[in-house]
């Protein structure tokens, strides 16, 4: 009896556990990997790519851990290469997995290098910071960098929808200069 009880304990604890069975003394096996010691990560050498394009890149140092070290951008696909190419601007978050699969992550941001003065400001006071729209009498007031800044995420969003400005149609370069430029952070350059 002690043997049937001992055998059907543990086919159930093996759903959750991994137990030697067997005898009458149960021991569990090897812990799962100390992850105690995980390498480290970091991105450098970031080279920006240019609005709509796939001309980015970024390299991945990773030190520590146990054994050979993978890296992966969407954490399920793994390489032995440390250097990410032909990337999107856009965020990402780099993970690093050692022989013993324990992890680390870091983020990396691929810019653009879209320039508020250079290819969206002419947009803006063309087609937004206009009489009968943000020049005045529509809230927010676009003639101010500042009021635009603060409204970046708001105009990138309503740009992308087609729902902004209601009385022309930006093309599609311009809706995506406007959403690689709120995407490399609005900046004033």
């Amino acid at each position: 009896m002690k043997t049937i009880l001992l055998a059907n304990f543990c086919l159930l604890a093996g759903l959750f556990f991994a137990f030697s069975c067997g005898s009458s003394e149960s021991s569990p096996s090897p812990s799962a990997a100390d992850c105690s010691k995980k390498p480290s990560v970091s991105v450098t050498g970031i080279v920006a790519s240019p609005c709509g394009q796939t001309g980015g890149s970024f390299d991945v140092t990773a030190s520590g851990g146990v054994g050979k070290i993978t890296y992966s951008i969407n954490g399920t696909s793994f390489q032995d290469a440390n250097s990410f190419k032909n990337l999107a601007a856009g965020k990402y978050t780099v993970t690093v997995k050692d022989a013993n699969n324990c992890t680390n992550t870091a983020q990396a941001t691929v810019e653009s290098g879209t320039s508020y003065k250079a290819a969206v400001k002419s947009i803006i006071e063309t087609s937004c910071a206009i009489s009968g729209c943000h020049a005045g009498s529509q809230s927010p007031n676009f003639t101010s960098f500042a009021n635009i800044q603060a409204n970046a995420e708001r105009i990138k969003t309503r740009t992308l929808a087609k729902t902004m400005p209601p009385s022309s149609r930006l093309s599609d370069q311009q809706i995506n200069l406007i959403k690689c430029w709120v995407d490399d952070g609005a900046k004033d350059n």
